[in-house]
């Protein structure tokens, strides 16, 4: 409707003891798709009983995300895209984990940055950076929390055959719980993560992949 896109969906889980969830999406292009803006809001609430035969103590416990995002593109073929996203946690009326702890993300990414020709072949780059409060929780996606990080994601066809090499790279800090002597104790933990593969098609239809993580 007037170039707006809408997505509802509204889901029952049965078996779950009164869980229920509803999403939203609403989404509009402009200038020819040369830039879209979103925005999107997830709920999923759970019914709890302190004991099972006192329904009379019922409590509900829910989790919320709201977010809004933007895709653009600049030069040619690259995109600039842009997400932010704030939670909401209650579980039993009480704080949810630190109380002095962010409850907001944001991630940006730059993708189809090309070099080359279909001579030499092409190379194709997509970076991003990520930054996930301590308190950002998302029980109907992903719930990555408390991390700082960024991502290459990177591949290269080669010219006159079908070859692609890819390579992705990962890089994070995140606060992690470990047991010290007295009490619980953070500490930062600093993790990579490396991916190479080749891909290579045959003649009829034979395909092969290698690759080492």
């Amino acid at each position: 409707v007037y170039g707006f896109n809408l997505k509802l969906i509204v889901a029952d889980f049965s078996g779950g003891s009164g869980e229920d969830a509803y999403i939203g999406r609403i989404t509009r292009n402009f200038f020819n798709d040369r830039m879209t803006i979103g925005s999107s809001y997830l709920r999923k609430n759970i019914t709890v009983a302190v004991d099972e035969f006192d329904i009379e103590n019922e409590h509900e416990d829910y989790n919320q995300v709201s977010a809004g995002d933007f895709r653009i593109k600049i030069l040619k073929d690259i995109e600039l895209f842009a997400e932010y996203a704030e939670s909401l946690t209650k579980l039993d009326t009480l704080e949810y984990k630190n109380p002095s702890g962010s409850p907001d993300a944001y991630k940006v990414e730059l993708r189809n940055i090309k070099l080359g020709n279909f001579k030499t072949g092409i190379y194709t780059f997509n970076l991003s950076y990520r930054d996930i409060g301590e308190n950002y929780t998302n029980w109907l996606g992903r719930s990555d929390n408390d991390q700082v990080g960024y991502n290459i994601n990177s591949y290269y066809l080669v010219p006159g055959l079908a070859v692609t090499f890819t390579f992705n790279y990962d890089y994070y800090r995140q606060h992690n719980e470990v047991e010290a002597i007295y009490k619980p104790d953070l500490v930062i933990n600093e993790k990579e993560y490396l991916y190479y593969e080749i891909y290579v098609e045959f003649i009829k239809g034979f395909k092969s992949k290698i690759y080492f993580r």
